[in-house]
């Protein structure tokens, strides 16, 4: 597979994420961000002809707010 349309990605990308809401928090979690095929890791974002396109997508909060990230 050589070409996948970005939105196609991106929605593929979403049905592997969950949200957990509790309290004051929500937490974003994905089963796995990389290809299923190569296992390459996907960007979170692409640029294309001057354009930006956010693959993955978190509902930004009113007000202020941190968003720490995990690692392992």
């Amino acid at each position: 597979m050589k070409f996948i349309h970005a939105l196609c990605l991106k929605e593929w990308l979403a049905s592997k994420r969950t949200l957990k809401e509790s309290g004051y928090s929500c937490s974003y979690y994905w089963k796995s961000l990389e290809c299923e095929l190569c296992k390459s890791t996907f960007p979170h974002k692409i640029k294309e002809n001057g354009m930006t396109l956010r693959l993955t997508e978190i509902t930004k909060p009113p007000g202020d707010y941190a968003i720490l990230e995990s690692l392992n």
